[in-house]
């Protein structure tokens, strides 16, 4: 009883240390910590005074521009400006990933990217994604993602058809 009690209680720091504790630390990729911080903003579809700034609205345009190319990863309303998105994982469209946190273990051991599942914010199925660094950052992360994304991306029956195949009808 103890042992599923304690499975089934998901802590924002223990997300966090699973998430870094599956970074790669052999690679040169800089391990990209953008879904961590304070939760208590979230949801962040709301202005607020210190994200009136420029740079902020120019990073939520940023990535809400990017995200358009990556089909799993929806971004539902586009805020004013905010420092953190909260996006929704399509995850029927993924292959061999089965929930937020396991695209998210996924992604940084790949990547070296870190995001906050949804879950650790009882929000199963999306991730939180922080926009408030400076936007190399956020480009050098959205390509990461991108790349992660195409990689596990299900293939369709026309994808997975061999050319000599195709040829032959």
């Amino acid at each position: 009883m103890r042992r599923a009690a304690k499975a089934s209680t998901v802590t924002l720091r223990g997300v966090i240390y699973m998430l870094f504790d599956n970074c790669r630390k052999d690679v040169k990729k800089t391990i990209l910590p953008l879904g961590h911080e304070d939760p208590s903003v979230y949801p962040c579809f709301r202005t607020c005074i210190e994200a009136q700034r420029p740079p902020l609205r120019h990073n939520v345009d940023l990535v809400c521009d990017r995200l358009k190319d990556i089909r799993c990863v929806v971004c539902p309303k586009k805020p004013e400006s905010c420092t953190y998105l909260l996006t929704k994982l399509e995850l029927s469209l993924l292959d061999g990933i089965k929930d937020d946190i396991d695209f998210c273990v996924k992604l940084a051991r790949e990547e070296n990217l870190v995001f906050l599942p949804g879950e650790a914010l009882g929000v199963k199925n999306w991730m939180r994604i922080t926009i408030g660094v400076e936007a190399h950052m956020l480009e050098d992360a959205l390509e990461r993602l991108k790349g992660f994304c195409t990689r596990h991306t299900k293939k369709t029956d026309t994808e997975t058809e061999s050319p000599s195949s195709v040829e032959n009808e």
